[in-house]
C-alpha cells in the first residue's frame, strides 16, 4: 500500500509540481501512520493543515494520533472543531464516540464544550449524536442534562425515554414521562387531551410492571388496571378513551379503528392536523 500511494503521488506531482495533492498526502501518511513511522505520518499531516487548517480529513487524522498518545482532550477539541465544518462526517463522528465512550469521557466532553456545555440545545445534539454510535450511557447523562436545562422541551424528553428504552429502564422511562405530564399538565395537543389527562391514567399506579396489573388478574387482587388509553381518530387526532371502547370512537364519520376489509380512504379528502413539530414531539411521548 505504502509503494502505490508514493507511487500515485509521484505521477500526480509531475504532471503538475505545483499541485500540493493534498489529499494523496494524507492517504500517504494514513499509510505510514499503520505501518508504525507515526512521526512522518504526523508531519505530512502537519504540512497539509499549515496549507489548510480546516482540512477535515487532516484534523481527523490528527486527532486519532492525540488518541494514541492518551491525550484525549485535545483529540476532542480537534474533533469538535471537525464537526463545524463537517457536522455529518461519520467517522468524526464516531472517533468522538469513542472518546466519550471511554472512562472519564463524558468529563473530558464537558471540559472541551466550554460555555456550550451549558447549553440545552448544544448537549441534547451531542446525546444524539454519541448515541448512534454506541455511546448510549452516556447520552443518558448529556439528555438528562439538556432536559435539565431546558425542562419544557418535549423533545428532549421523548429522546431521553427511547434511550432509556435501549436499556430496558422501562420502570425510568415511565417515570420519566408521568413526571414530565403532571409538570406540564396544561400542555396540549392542538385542541385535544392536556398531559394532566395523560398522567391521570396512572393514578395510584406505583409499578408499571407489577404483576397485578396483568391480565389475567391475579386471584384475590381487584386492581383495574389503567382505566383509559389515548387512541388515534383519523382526520381528527388524539384522544382520551376508556379501554375496550376504542372501537366506538369516531368524529366526523372517521372510525378510529376501521376494518381491514374496508376500501383505502381517499388521500384527497384527508385532513392533517396542522400539528407542529413540538406537538408531534409530545404526540409520540404520550403514545410511547
Amino acid at each position: 500500500a505504502l509503494l502505490f500511494t508514493q507511487r500515485a503521488l509521484e505521477l500526480r506531482l509531475a504532471q503538475d509540481p505545483k499541485d500540493t495533492c493534498d489529499s494523496l498526502q494524507i492517504q500517504l501518511g494514513k499509510v505510514l501512520y499503520a505501518s508504525g513511522s507515526q512521526d512522518t505520518a504526523i508531519e505530512l499531516f502537519t504540512h497539509v493543515l499549515q496549507r489548510n487548517e480546516s482540512d477535515s480529513e487532516a484534523l481527523r487524522e490528527y486527532a486519532k494520533a492525540y488518541v494514541d498518545r492518551k491525550r484525549p482532550n485535545e483529540a476532542l477539541r480537534i474533533l469538535l472543531r471537525v464537526l463545524v465544518h463537517a457536522p455529518n462526517d461519520t467517522q468524526t463522528r464516531a472517533c468522538l464516540s469513542d472518546i466519550v465512550k471511554a472512562r472519564g469521557g463524558i468529563d473530558v466532553l464537558f471540559a472541551e464544550l466550554g460555555d456550550a456545555a451549558n447549553s440545552g440545545p448544544a448537549l441534547a445534539f451531542m446525546a444524539t449524536l454519541i448515541k448512534d454510535y454506541g455511546a448510549v450511557e452516556q447520552s443518558v447523562t448529556l439528555y438528562y442534562k439538556a432536559l435539565a436545562m431546558c425542562p419544557e422541551m418535549t423533545t428532549y424528553v421523548l429522546n431521553l425515554v427511547h434511550t432509556l428504552e435501549v436499556f430496558n429502564r422501562y420502570q425510568e422511562a415511565m417515570e420519566l414521562s408521568i413526571k414530565y405530564c403532571k409538570q406540564h399538565a396544561a400542555m396540549t395537543i392542538g385542541t385535544h387531551h392536556s398531559n394532566g389527562q395523560v398522567a391521570a391514567l396512572f393514578d395510584g399506579i406505583q409499578d408499571l410492571f407489577d404483576r397485578k396489573l396483568r391480565l389475567p388478574y391475579l386471584e384475590g387482587t381487584s386492581h383495574t388496571g389503567i382505566l383509559d388509553t389515548v387512541v388515534w381518530v383519523p382526520n381528527h387526532g388524539s384522544v382520551v378513551v376508556a379501554k375496550g371502547k376504542e372501537h366506538e370512537v369516531s368524529a366526523g364519520g372517521s372510525t378510529a379503528l376501521p376494518s381491514p376489509a374496508a376500501p383505502a380512504p381517499d388521500k384527497a379528502a384527508q385532513k392533517i392536523p396542522p400539528y407542529n413539530s413540538d406537538e408531534l414531539d409530545l404526540l409520540a411521548l404520550h403514545f410511547t
